[in-house]
């Protein structure tokens, strides 16, 4: 009877248990993504502002509004031609050649600039959406093995308390599975929380409730590291590259401050005939006119240049550490990556399949008589935080995977 008593603990940890999936909504991360760029308003209000930059650059470089004023004279004035009664006069400004091209060129790289914003912030919310979902689906995973645990573990307790019922076990044994079981409850409680800030993150970035959902379990790919084409690509630079071109047209601009703008104007005078003089013949007049703007603020237009070269030398400095901190960040996920890959291939190809032969042996022997009730708790204890290692392990790597595929612009999961 003691020898099927000493059974039970281990046909409890033998047990299959159901898949905790079954029968659960599950949602997958392209589904969510999907959801996340639909719905994210941060993304629809740049995509709005990108089109505000289109409309706003349709307008720009134009000539700029002609003058047109009319001057009645009550009292007229009188000429060899007679009495002007009316004066009308059309002016139109010309600024120098070449400046209104560079008006239209900097705010057609200005809106490259809000569409790489764009591109730059729907990277992001693919990344974060991704790492979210990897966390959850971690922390799912080890909210399972921790349930299961905890049967394994009342099972224990269970077949101890019989086992001292009858004589043949120690209370020690029944407190001990006691305190191991509450410490996994207390282990669930705080995982809970965690659980429940993430779905919370996830919502507020997706819009979706996933609390009720699952998510899809799958084992990490291989995912090349990005090379500098790739990173070449990043939006973030591809902004910060648009802006300097804008930059650079907004200098040329400030160098030809100091050049003057052209005025062109067309007077026409309306004459009367009169009486008076003898030379009046009543002949309207008609005046062409050019004027010259003197750029005499010099220091002005010197001050201006130095500021659009100072603003062009902060964003080319700006490109060279984005450029470095993605080799070092490419780098050093990819480091990361390869160590967790090791050290899974240890979890699951040595350290665990120790643990469970190391399980069946003290099994064995505690069917036998040969060891205690400790040892057989200890070796359980021993593979379920192997089990959690590797859970950990597999979702640090899809965290990281998801963010080489970040930089280098590919879809979630994916070599492209």
């Amino acid at each position: 009877m003691q020898s099927i008593l000493r059974w039970l603990p281990l046909l409890a940890a033998a047990a299959i248990l159901p898949d905790p999936s079954q029968g659960q909504d599950i949602i997958t991360l392209d589904a969510l993504v999907q959801q996340t760029l639909q719905s994210n308003q941060r993304l629809a209000s740049l995509r709005l502002a990108v089109t505000g930059a289109e409309l706003g650059a349709q307008a720009t470089g134009l000539l700029p509004e002609p003058m047109l004023s009319a001057m009645v004279l009550p009292m007229p004035i009188y000429t060899a031609r007679g009495a002007q009664r009316s004066i009308w006069r059309a002016e139109q400004r010309i600024p120098w050649p070449g400046t209104r091209a560079d008006q239209r060129t900097a705010a057609d790289f200005e809106v490259r600039a809000s569409e790489a914003g764009v591109e730059a912030l729907r990277a992001d919310l693919v990344w974060r959406i991704s790492d979210l979902y990897w966390s959850w689906t971690a922390l799912d995973e080890e909210r399972d093995a921790i349930q299961q645990y905890v049967q394994i573990v009342q099972g224990m307790e269970d077949a101890a308390a019989v086992q001292y019922e009858v004589g043949g076990g120690q209370q020690q044994s029944i407190l001990k599975a006691q305190i191991e079981k509450n410490r996994l409850h207390r282990r669930l409680a705080m995982l809970d929380v965690r659980l429940a800030a993430t779905w919370s993150d996830i919502t507020a970035l997706s819009g979706v409730q996933v609390s009720h959902r699952v998510p899809a379990r799958v084992a990490p790919g291989v995912v090349p590291p990005p090379d500098s084409a790739a990173l070449g690509r990043d939006p973030e630079l591809a902004r910060l590259r648009a802006q300097v071109d804008a930059g650079r047209a907004r200098l040329r601009i400030a160098q030809r401050s100091g050049k003057p703008d052209v005025t062109l104007s067309v007077q026409y005078v309306d004459i009367a005939d009169t009486a008076f003089p003898m030379t009046s013949t009543g002949a309207d007049a008609v005046m062409l006119g050019v004027g010259l703007a003197l750029p005499t603020q010099r220091r002005a237009y010197r001050a201006r240049q130095a500021q659009r070269t100072t603003d062009i030398e902060m964003l080319e400095a700006t490109m060279r550490d984005r450029w470095q901190s993605l080799l070092a960040e490419a780098r050093g996920a990819q480091a990361e990556i390869e160590a967790n890959r090791r050290a899974l291939v240890l979890l699951t190809g040595t350290l665990i399949p120790q643990a469970e032969s190391a399980l069946e042996a003290t099994a064995v022997a505690y069917s036998n008589g040969r060891t205690g009730f400790i040892d057989l708790l200890d070796a359980e204890r021993t593979l379920f935080d192997l089990d959690v290692d590797r859970i950990a392990t597999v979702g640090q790597i899809h965290r990281l995977q998801a963010y080489l595929d970040r930089l280098a612009l590919r879809a979630p999961g994916t070599n492209d």
